[in-house]
């Protein structure tokens, strides 16, 4: 009965989010705020409709894996170079900034230790992806110059959380370990890199090429959904985010000859589990 009842908190999950999608749009409203609220009502704090809110979520991160590695492949290497300068020194200024005053006012106004206020600071810094995101594919922004300064920014949030995983544990220590943690986290980080750029020069473009040449399209779409969530595994297991490892490989195939394919069979599945991850996050 226990898988049944996953389909059945499914149903009611997507049909929860096709009517909040539905009252949002008619109050002229984004659908995300539909979804959201959706999750509220069906969630464990109000009807409690849903029993398999674990497996939801772990449903509902496949959504955040599929948007991430989309928003690669509509982007391409040449565009991602041109916007550094913004992703870096904008990332890394609005990150101290922020930063700096949520410590001050941690500091100040509750009573907060210097290492707890950083933690409190770097939390306050960071935004939520998945949500500015969602945002900008809703409203059709995702390609436009602004909604690409701000994907980049995000991404290098992303990378910034991290390697907070790492550090963030060492500042509570005082046995001279953050340079040693720090050193892991870039030996990992450059391990994935190294990984993705054998990859993506080598694997990759067989794989495709060699499925694209049988014609079909089942085939195609297992193929695009191996790689998707190979890539977000791999970023996990080098400790960076999965989203993350998703975003490099679209960018990898992106510069393929079969991006838009990729793209145009992915597309559906996006919007899908994105609906499911807000939902999902409404049920917290």
């Amino acid at each position: 009965m226990e898988e049944y009842r996953l389909i059945l908190d499914l149903a009611i999950a997507f049909g929860a989010a096709l009517g909040g999608g539905l009252i949002a749009r008619l109050l002229k409203q984004p659908p995300i705020l539909g979804y959201l609220i959706a999750g509220i009502i069906i969630g464990p704090y109000a009807l409690g409709l849903i029993e398999s809110i674990g497996n939801i979520r772990i449903l509902a991160t496949i959504g955040v894996v599929i948007l991430l590695f989309t928003l690669g492949l509509e982007f391409s290497l040449r565009e991602l170079k041109r916007l550094r300068n913004v992703a870096i020194f904008g990332g890394i200024a609005q990150i101290a900034v922020t930063t700096a005053l949520g410590m001050l006012v941690a500091m100040s106004l509750l009573g907060q230790t210097p290492r707890e206020a950083i933690v409190f600071g770097f939390l306050i810094a960071l935004s939520s992806t998945m949500v500015v995101l969602g945002l900008l594919v809703d409203r059709g922004e995702a390609n436009s110059p602004h909604g690409r300064v701000m994907i980049a920014i995000l991404l290098l949030q992303d990378i910034a959380a991290a390697f907070a995983m790492f550090i963030l544990p060492a500042l509570g220590t005082a046995d001279g370990s953050l340079l040693p943690t720090l050193g892991v986290a870039f030996l990992k980080a450059g391990a994935f890199i190294a990984l993705v750029l054998v990859a993506g020069i080598w694997l990759m473009p067989r794989v495709l090429r060699h499925v694209a040449l049988r014609q079909s399209r089942e085939l195609f779409i297992i193929s695009v959904a191996a790689l998707c969530l190979g890539g977000a595994f791999a970023a996990y297991y080098f400790g960076l985010s999965a989203a993350l490892g998703a975003f490099a490989i679209g960018l990898i195939v992106s510069e393929s000859d079969f991006a838009h394919q990729a793209l145009g069979n992915v597309a559906p599945l996006r919007d899908l589990f994105s609906a499911l991850f807000f939902v999902s996050i409404g049920m917290l």
